[in-house]
């Protein structure tokens, strides 16, 4: 097995942190008003991380059993990622939460984790570049990774915090299904991009970084809905059901 070299790490994680930094200024802004704590963010973030780590060894165990070209270890990849990067934030931040109880929330703690997941992930990939390619084209395709498949983290992570925040004040049921069927959206449009970026035409590739941008600034649409200049009332809507 090769060593990679220290250096080669430390240009991953500049290369990965950097662009996550504005990102997660990004996000703090849609919420404003009524933010979160900066220690339940901060463990949304590091809790999408460890969704990573829990997806690499499934992702080996798929491909072990299914190959790696089958589409059925491609469907699983994909939901394995969708699926940990859920549950590990809700686990973690949504879950007996008392600061959870705005409609946007759902959206800002899935965007942060799915930051999470995705700057170790980048990193992990700079890390192949940089050791099989060299420096420009290393740049260069981790550049793509930056602009294409962070940018499709948060867009699936946050279809379903969308799906979530449709029914978020309903019972926990309704909130239950709403992140399935959200989840359902999500694993579809990651699996539509990866068929569109595994083509050698050029055209689908811009297709498939045109379409992830598109679906960006439709869910950005949502999120000014739902900004409220207020906080709302002191209420438990962990435990809320509608009468």
């Amino acid at each position: 097995m090769d060593v990679i070299p220290t250096e080669y790490v430390y240009y991953a994680l500049g290369g990965s942190v950097v662009p996550t930094l504005f990102w997660l200024w990004f996000w703090s802004r849609r919420d404003r008003f009524c933010p979160e704590p900066k220690m339940h963010l901060f463990g949304a973030f590091v809790f999408g991380a460890l969704a990573a780590l829990f997806t690499l060894p499934t992702q080996s165990l798929i491909a072990t059993l299914f190959g790696i070209g089958s589409t059925i270890a491609l469907v699983l990849f994909v939901s394995t990622e969708e699926i940990f990067k859920y549950i590990c934030c809700w686990y973690n931040t949504m879950r007996n939460n008392p600061y959870y109880n705005e409609r946007i929330d759902p959206i800002i703690y899935l965007a942060t984790s799915a930051l999470g997941f995705s700057v170790l992930e980048n990193t992990l990939y700079f890390v192949r570049y940089l050791n099989d390619f060299p420096l420009d084209a290393a740049v260069l395709q981790g550049g793509q990774r930056i602009i294409g498949a962070t940018v499709l983290h948060m867009v699936t992570a946050t279809i379903v915090g969308v799906c979530i925040s449709a029914v978020f004040f309903k019972s926990q049921i309704a909130r239950a299904v709403a992140a399935v069927v959200g989840l359902v959206l999500a694993i579809v449009v990651h699996i539509g991009f990866n068929h569109l970026v595994s083509h050698t035409n050029p055209d689908y590739v811009l297709v498939a970084f045109a379409g992830t941008w598109f679906l960006f600034m439709l869910v950005l649409i949502v999120i000014e809905m739902l900004r409220s200049p207020t906080c709302p009332p002191d209420i438990d809507w962990i435990n809320y059901e509608e009468a």
